[in-house]
């Protein structure tokens, strides 16, 4: 009697375990998707019916690309979940184009059936030019034939048999061009033949339940192929008052499931993170050498990475493919935005653009130039306040006056309390830097040889109102003890005693100019070669190195 209630429980368990349960299969659709700068939680949600008792769920056709670990399901009060598996299912699909190939392969049974009638063809003519040379033959070895005779017939049978030759060729050439469309024909035949493979995620997900219920629930789980990176619109109107700028999200669907009509945010955080064990490196401690005047339009770019180091660093996670991954670097804090209206993604290698939100902010302005290395002056925007707005390192696209000016580059990590944007060259302020050539001060000291330096900058502000300027320029620093650089006039400038670098900040009223010299000498041994690097804006080239 043991023994048979021992044998009972076994079989009561094998039919219980939920491999042997017969699966109902549930309908869900993704109605959230938090997406990450790699990656998403996508949340889908559904209702359904419970009886009592032991359900396995089952959810089809999901992304290949979820992370299984990531699974969550919730079907509320009264629901026990007792196991969820997950599993990558591998189809073959049948072509979708069976009517086109076999119409392609009755082409080819047209194409053989015309080689053959061809190929007949060719034997009748190929059998008649045998019987012409076979009389040919017989007729030489008959006597009694004129030289006359002779000569028509000659001529008879060259032209018959060249008449003959020029068919043979013309069917030859059909076959020929059966033959390739029948190659055409069978490489198209097997390229459509071949079984193409749909790859999807199973989860399946058994709960126990001790009344019949009836409910909501949700499915979560986290999913490659997707990302979004930050990109901005800033416009300026005027050098007054404040500017506009919109934060967008530029956003890549390579799940393989559509987003349709689906609540979206976008986090900054990163939902995954790499295996491999750190490594400690040196703390170093340095100063910024982002200031106000690197403000060139197309200057800055973020740090390329290679997908393989991409996807170190994002874990198993699938990255999408065809992008280009960069190296930016977030805040500590991680945050999120949420967009109002519901949103369509379609899957596909295709980016999204999706406004994320407007700011209007107080602005002070400034120019700023480096004639040296580019005889323009620089729009800047100071904006303050920006701390709140939780900016991302990315491209940035300048409108000003209503004029698209060209592509900048947001890198709030380095900013203090005020935030330096470059919104590009204005060609209404002129600056000008010229080379005074004068020899006079040139001379040979003793054991020396000393070159005198002069040079002329003029600003010029022809915009409707006043303006804030600041001007760069700088002077050689000596790197050997008997090179001596000696000052003679820097106009007022401050100088940057470690890297030689002048600065002169001043306003600028509309219409007036005002004009700077930078003068220096340069000693240095005679017996000795110093290379001065010639000056971008002169055409004469010199002997001594400027750093």
């Amino acid at each position: 009697m043991k023994t048979l209630f021992i044998t009972a429980i076994a079989v009561l368990a094998f039919y219980l375990c939920p491999a042997q349960i017969q699966p109902k299969e549930v309908k869900s659709e993704i109605k959230e998707a938090k997406v990450f700068l790699l990656g998403a939680e996508i949340t889908r949600k559904g209702k359904i019916n419970l009886l009592e008792g032991t359900t396995r769920l089952l959810f089809t056709h999901l992304s290949s690309k979820i992370e299984k670990e990531s699974i969550q399901a919730n079907f509320g009060d009264g629901v026990k979940i007792t196991n969820v598996e997950a599993e990558l299912k591998t189809v073959n699909l049948k072509s979708k184009d069976s009517i086109r190939i076999a119409r392609l392969q009755d082409s080819i049974l047209w194409y053989n059936k015309n080689k053959r009638y061809i190929s007949s063809k060719l034997t009748t003519i190929e059998g008649e030019i045998e019987v012409i040379n076979v009389n040919k033959v017989l007729k030489n070895n008959m006597g009694g034939t004129t030289v006359v005779e002779i000569e028509k017939l000659s001529d008879f049978y060259r032209k018959r048999v060249s008449d003959l030759n020029d068919k043979i060729y013309a069917l030859n050439e059909q076959i020929s061009d059966n033959n390739n469309r029948i190659k055409t024909v069978t490489d198209t035949i097997t390229a459509l033949s071949i079984l193409k493979q749909d790859k999807w995620f199973e989860i399946a997900v058994t709960v126990q339940t001790t009344k019949p219920i009836t409910g909501d629930f949700t499915l979560s789980y986290l999913v490659g192929g997707t990302g979004w990176s930050p990109t901005y619109d800033i416009r300026v109107k005027e050098i007054t008052g404040q500017i506009d700028l919109e934060y967008k999200a530029k956003v890549l669907n390579q799940t393989g499931e559509d987003w349709d009509n689906v609540k979206i945010s976008f986090s900054s955080a990163m939902p995954t993170e790499s295996q491999e064990a750190p490594s400690l490196e040196p703390w170093r401690l340095n100063f910024n050498s982002n200031t106000d005047y690197e403000g060139r339009l197309n200057e800055f770019r973020p740090n390329t990475i290679n997908k393989s180091e991409a996807q170190k660093r994002s874990g198993n996670l699938a990255l999408p493919e065809g992008v280009e991954f960069a190296e930016v670097e977030l805040s500590p804090i991680a945050f999120e935005f949420k967009i109002d209206e519901e949103t369509s993604i379609p899957t596909s290698g295709k980016p999204y653009m999706i406004s994320i939100t407007n700011y209007k902010l107080p602005v002070s302005y400034k120019y700023v130039a480096i004639p040296k290395v580019d005889p323009a002056a620089f729009l800047v925007a100071e904006v303050t306040g920006w701390e709140d707005m939780n900016l991302i390192e990315g491209p940035t696209n300048i409108y000003f006056r209503g004029t698209f000016m060209g592509h900048s580059y947001i890198k709030p990590q380095l900013a203090n309390d005020t935030l330096n944007i470059s919104l590009g060259r204005d060609n209404r302020v002129m600056v000008n830097r010229v080379k005074v050539e004068d020899s006079k001060g040139d001379k040979l000291i003793g054991t020396n040889n000393r070159e005198e330096f002069t040079y002329k900058i003029s600003v010029r502000n022809t915009n409707p109102g006043n303006i804030k300027f600041t001007l760069i320029d700088q002077v050689p620093i000596a790197q050997d003890d008997d090179i001596k650089v000696e000052l003679l006039d820097l106009s007022g400038a401050e100088k940057d005693e470690f890297n030689g670098r002048l600065k002169w900040k001043f306003d600028l009223a509309t219409k007036e100019a005002k004009e700077f010299t930078v003068k220096f000498a340069v000693k240095y041994p005679k017996n000795k070669q110093v290379k001065i690097r010639s000056d971008n804006r002169v055409a004469k080239y010199r002997s001594a190195r400027f750093l």
